[in-house]
């Protein structure tokens, strides 16, 4: 086998119990690529980050996408590649899809970034880069990140856990914009908020793992609601 390449175990519910679909390890996968890294599923979709993929550059990182076929078969649709013509992004770090959108982390390259794909007529392509405050190089923007149907269209919030703050993005006619940066300054010092996240709008729940207010890294989770309750 192919050292490290990574694979994704499909499970399906019969209605009792979870039982063993398939086995997701595309032939064109490399060595060390650890696919399944991250990993998304919604209605006819599972895409898995490969961060380490080494296709054209060391470690550029993947995102693959697999369509579900007749009769259960996950065939791979397409295979998304980082941007960056250099080193390690982490371009596939994490995944969330949600509808005909797809987001990819990748969190390592001068603060983090995020890309989000879109599908139309069968095809992916390369929409918006959503990126970190510059003036935070070392922000970790881009893991975890999350994107959700909204009353108004998706939502996408990522996580900068560097500055210890996660950032709402929605879609407006002239690309996506931020809607909110909730921490940051005021969130528990290295409390780890934003190492891991979830959102069904209109509320957000946030990890923070290290948060030692209720003894050493008791941690914590912050409920982000609407004023009022919403």
């Amino acid at each position: 086998g192919r050292l490290r390449a990574g694979a994704v175990y499909v499970y399906r519910f019969d209605g009792a119990s979870w039982r063993f679909a398939s086995r997701l390890a595309p032939r064109g996968l490399a060595a060390h690529a650890r696919l399944g890294r991250s990993v998304s599923t919604w209605p006819g979709f599972i895409a898995a980050g490969a961060p380490s993929d080494p296709d054209s550059s060391p470690r550029r990182g993947a995102a693959w996408i697999f369509r579900a076929g007749p009769g259960g078969p996950w065939p791979v649709e397409t295979v998304l590649r980082g941007a960056a013509p250099w080193g390690a992004d982490g371009f596939g770090l994490a995944v969330d899809g949600s509808g005909d959108r797809l987001v990819v982390g990748a969190p390592l390259l001068e603060g983090g970034a995020a890309h989000v794909h879109r599908r139309g007529a069968g095809k992916w392509a390369r929409g918006d880069l959503l990126t970190a405050d510059p003036r935070h190089r070392f922000a970790h923007f881009g893991e975890p990140l999350v994107i959700a149907p909204g009353d108004g269209g998706p939502i996408v919030a990522i996580a900068a856990r560097g500055v210890d703050s996660v950032e709402l993005f929605a879609p407006g006619t002239k690309g996506w914009s931020s809607l909110d940066v909730i921490g940051g300054a005021g969130a528990p010092t290295i409390s780890g908020f934003g190492t891991s996240l979830d959102i069904v709008p209109p509320r957000a729940a946030i990890g923070a793992p290290f948060d030692d207010r209720l003894g050493t890294r008791s941690g914590s989770v912050v409920i982000v609601e609407p004023v009022g309750g919403g």
